[in-house]
């Protein structure tokens, strides 16, 4: 059957405004002429890069090989005066971009099987990090003057499939600070009413930091970043979701960070092939075995949910969405289902429609 790659499938919902940020359809490079992004081997290990046609969500896809130690794939908006920039200045077009505007950062993140595993007790595997300076009167040698360093963490498993990451300003730790403090939501941390998270977004990077590593070689893929607006309400104490569904197993994995206090609320997993938040919580149909109590708080705040337990076509699009029980706000993330070079086919016409759970 044949294979289409369609641009759609990362679209965000119609009530979100979206930047295109990184497709690797070519090799793209800094103002200083530097690869956009390179290997940081200070704290990293060895890596080359390549983009791959085969296996990729749109365009080509960046392949990091890594040959020893651990990811660090940083994105520096360099020049060759030494001054440094902004992440916006590299988006597919730069002079649209709308200040205030963008709220979600998305990519799509490839684990090999021989990378790390995800962990289940409440950690996080992988930390995308960012810095944010002053955007009015910037200092231009600086990647965080008015500003500072953050880190979002996340989880992805190692099982050879695509995984989609929604990233909303709310970071899990801020440089120097204590592992069970909780940030909140940073929509200006610069201080600045008219500029917000995104538009102050200088250096930042992907990285494994603790490279707990089977065997190398290893071969890490990303491809499609971009920013968008959601203008939906959602549960702002939730944040840094991911999702990935492997159609050969069916398996589903879904990783969550929820605010980080001292109590445990159940955490409620849904699903449909609807929008959830277009259509409310009560839409949607719970997940098997999906009331899950969080294993952790402060620093161990990440919720996952696994599953073989339901069915799903390739070339459908399933919503998923997480409500803690102390909340009637929701978190959602939109999976385009694809085999495992994010490949969709067309969804194929059941009458009736499969019950996913098997009922």
């Amino acid at each position: 059957m044949k294979f289409l790659r369609l641009v759609s499938l990362a679209m965000v919902a119609a009530s979100a405004q979206s930047m295109p940020y990184l497709d690797f359809t070519t090799a793209k490079k800094s103002n200083d002429g530097l690869p956009y992004p390179s290997q940081y081997t200070g704290e990293g290990g060895q890596a080359g890069y390549s983009l791959v046609s085969g296996d990729r969500i749109t365009g080509s896809a960046l392949q990091m090989n890594m040959t020893s130690g651990h990811l660090y794939t940083q994105f520096n908006p360099y020049n060759l005066n030494g001054t440094r920039g902004f992440a916006r200045q590299y988006v597919s077009a730069p002079a649209s971009w709308q200040f205030n505007t963008y709220n979600r950062m998305e990519f799509w993140f490839k684990v090999p099987a021989n990378g790390t595993p995800a962990p289940t007790d409440g950690n996080q595997t992988y930390q995308l990090g960012t810095y944010v300076k002053r955007v009015a009167n910037a200092d231009m040698y600086s990647d965080e003057t008015g500003g500072t360093h953050y880190y979002h963490h996340f989880n992805a498993p190692n099982n050879n499939h695509w995984t989609k990451v929604v990233m909303n300003n709310h970071p899990n730790h801020q440089r120097g600070g204590s592992g069970s403090t909780e940030w909140g939501v940073l929509n200006h941390p610069t201080g600045e009413a008219n500029y917000n998270y995104f538009d102050a977004l200088t250096r930042w990077y992907i990285n494994d930091p603790y490279g707990r590593t089977a065997s190398f070689p290893m071969a890490y893929k990303l491809d499609d970043v971009r920013f968008y607006r959601e203008t939906r309400n959602e549960n702002d104490s939730l944040y840094t979701i991911s999702a990935s569904y492997e159609p050969a197993t069916h398996k589903t994995f879904i990783s969550v960070n929820m605010w980080k206090r001292n109590v445990f609320p159940i955490h409620e997993f849904r699903f449909s092939r609807n929008d959830i938040l277009t259509n409310g919580w009560a839409s949607a149909t719970q997940c098997p075995n999906g009331r899950i109590t969080p294993p952790g708080d402060g620093g161990y705040n990440t919720v996952v949910y696994q599953s073989s337990g339901m069915t799903f076509n390739v070339g459908e699009t399933i919503y998923f969405a997480v409500k803690p029980d102390n909340s009637s706000r929701m978190i959602q993330i939109s999976l385009p289902i694809m085999d495992a070079q994010g490949g969709l086919t067309t969804p194929p016409v059941v009458t009736p429609p499969v019950d996913p759970c098997g009922g």
